[in-house]
Formats: structure tokens, C-alpha cells, sequence
């Protein structure tokens, strides 16, 4: 009798439980400055769109934040975007360095890319410097995956899909952060709740033993 009283506490508790989102995937790591050679500055008037094309493993993942590698780790800022297979432009974000190393900024809406398509981020360096990645390829996030030679580039004065097949392995460049799963988890004030429910019908049966 126990088992049909207590029964609708499981929804309940699937009802009032809370969301809690795993921490974010980086999607390209880079073991600098052990093993990236130094591009060409910006600075000489070669302002360069620099693109690692890429595929989606076996899931769909969700992106929501872009970065780009800061070579000096000034308040620079740089344009960083990713195209699908038919060179359209999903979303774009202005990110501003800070600090030696990748540095992100979330998007205002993330942007979900489909399992097994290829897709570009790419990486308007302006006049800043940049990196590249020979011998190595870059090395991915188990959900996504490169092959061959992933690099391209245009260079132009704007932000634009880099047409170009690069000579080299990679850029350490664009990147973006890949949105962890959520799971859920019961809130305190929802554990309150229902605590206090189990107690009132726990009461209510004993006390209805006792007539």
C-alpha cells in the first residue's frame, strides 16, 4: 500500500529537479611554444582570414563561444566565424585578447552544427600576428575530427572565407568551445518540498492507523 502512496513523488521529483550544464569542450588544444612556428605579422599590411576546416562526429554538437589564439596577450581584437560546406556564414563575434594563449566570448545564441557535415571556423587577424602550426596538425576535441591538410587562408582588408588551401598543418588561430551536456539535478528548494510532502503523508497514514 506503502508503494501506491508514495508513487507520484517520482515525477515529482523529475519535475522539480534542476539543470546542470557540464563544463564547455575546447575545440582545438595547442601545445605552444614547443611546437608552433611564427606567421608573418600583420603588421607588414598582410591582413590574412585564417580557416582549419573540420567534420562532426557522431552527434550534433552546440557552440557557443568563439576565440582566436592571442599571440601577445594585448586588448587586441579579431574576427571569428564559422562557415558550413557551402560557404555559408552561420555566426560571427568580434573576441578581444587578454592574455597569452586562446581566449573566448560566448555567443548571444549558440549555434548547433549537424553530425558527419564539415564546417570552417575561420580567424580575421587584422593587423596582429599569428601562428602556425607545422609539423603538427592541430589537435582536436574527441567530437570533431580533421584530415589531410585542414589550413586555409585569403588574405584581403575584411573578414572572409578563406578560399585558399594552406601549405601548412594548421593555424593556431580560430577556435571555438563546444557546450557540455546538462544533467539533471534536484534543487534544494524542490528536496524541501517534496521532503515536506513525504513527512504530511507519512503522518496522515499513521494517524490514520491510530482511528
Amino acid at each position: 500500500m506503502m508503494r501506491t502512496s508514495f508513487g507520484f513523488f517520482i515525477p515529482a521529483l523529475a519535475l522539480f529537479a534542476g539543470i546542470n550544464a557540464l563544463a564547455d569542450t575546447v575545440a582545438f588544444s595547442v601545445p605552444c611554444p614547443t611546437t608552433c612556428i611564427a606567421g608573418p605579422s600583420g603588421t607588414s599590411g598582410d591582413p590574412v582570414n585564417l580557416g582549419i576546416a573540420f567534420t562532426v562526429g557522431g552527434s550534433n554538437i552546440s557552440v557557443d563561444a568563439l576565440g582566436f589564439y592571442d599571440v601577445t596577450g594585448s586588448t587586441e581584437t579579431e574576427t571569428v566565424g564559422l562557415y558550413d560546406s557551402s560557404k555559408t556564414l552561420l555566426t560571427s563575434l568580434v573576441v578581444t585578447g587578454s592574455a597569452t594563449g586562446y581566449v573566448f566570448e560566448s555567443l548571444a545564441t549558440p549555434v548547433t552544427l549537424t553530425a558527419g557535415d564539415k564546417y570552417v571556423v575561420n580567424d580575421f587577424t587584422g593587423e596582429n600576428g599569428w601562428l602556425y602550426s607545422n609539423p603538427n596538425p592541430p589537435v582536436t576535441a574527441s567530437q570533431i575530427s580533421v584530415s589531410g591538410t585542414p589550413a586555409f587562408y585569403v588574405y584581403g582588408s575584411s573578414f572572409a572565407y578563406p578560399t585558399q588551401p594552406g601549405p601548412e598543418n594548421g593555424y593556431y588561430g580560430p577556435n571555438f568551445e563546444i557546450a557540455g551536456a546538462t544533467s539533471p539535478v534536484p534543487e534544494p528548494s524542490s528536496v524541501i518540498l517534496l521532503g515536506g510532502c513525504l513527512f504530511s503523508v507519512i503522518a496522515f497514514r499513521r494517524k490514520k492507523r491510530v482511528v
